[in-house]
């Protein structure tokens, strides 16, 4: 759960760091500190790898979540196998202990 929680804080604030840094390229864009032959170049750029760094964020929050899923079911399949181990020991261990009864008796 850790972990998930990890991932979940990253995402968000990865997207608040894109939204940031969009606002920021916008201004510059606007206010003319960016050249005119590399603004609409490095805006899309920018924008891209913001895009890009989002998707990543995304695929890592979703791998863990999955993996957390598998995790859960793996251990309720082994818990279930523990439990029907139990059982038929048990069912073992009656049956040599009537044996052993009528053996005595």
């Amino acid at each position: 759960m850790r972990k998930t929680k990890h991932y979940i804080i990253m995402q968000y604030t990865g997207i608040q760091k894109q939204e940031r840094q969009q606002r920021i390229i916008q201004y510059k864009f606007r206010t003319g500190q960016m050249k005119e032959g590399d603004k609409q170049n490095q805006f899309v750029l920018r924008l891209y790898r913001l895009q890009e760094l989002r998707v990543v964020v995304n695929v890592l929050t979703i791998y863990v979540f999955r993996t957390q899923f598998i995790q859960k079911i793996v251990n309720l399949l082994e818990r279930v196998l523990q439990l029907v181990q139990q059982k038929h020991n048990n069912q073992i261990l009656k049956q040599v202990f009537k044996r052993k009864v009528r053996f005595q008796s």
